[in-house]
This record gives C-alpha cells, structure tokens and sequence, in this order.
C-alpha cells in the first residue's frame, strides 16, 4: 500500500508539472513509463480522462501509443 500511494504521489507531481508547462504526449502521462496510459495515469488530465474509453479502441483498460495518438482529433 506504501508503495502504490508514493507512486500515486508521484503521478500527481508529475502531472501537475506537465500541465503547468502545457504539454500533453504520451511520455508525459505515461508516468511509469511501461509504454501504457493507465486511467489512473490519465486522472490528472480531465480532457484526456473523458475520452478514455472511446480512445481504449481494444478496451483492454490502458492506452497504447497508436490509441493515444488519436487524442484530440
């Protein structure tokens, strides 16, 4: 439990920097860099959070880069 709060706290910090400086790609929300956006990655960007599910084309939970890169469009 310890080790899953200090990563959340680190995904807020880490969100909250990028926000900050405007930046939205995949390597800035993809915190743990395991080369998926989890929901809980994207909980820090409400725009991104909203289309979450409609961008989650295989509907395995996480985004993938190519589901990532139709953000926006």
């Amino acid at each position: 439990m310890k080790n899953f709060l200090k990563t959340l706290s680190i995904v807020a910090l880490t969100t909250a920097a990028f926000v900050q400086a405007g930046e939205l790609t995949f390597e800035t929300v993809d915190a743990d860099k395991d080369g998926f956006i989890s929901m809980t990655e994207a909980e820090g960007h409400a725009a991104l959070l909203e289309q979450f599910k409609a961008l989650d084309a295989d509907a395995d939970g996480q985004l993938s880069k190519e589901e990532f890169a139709k953000y926006g469009e």
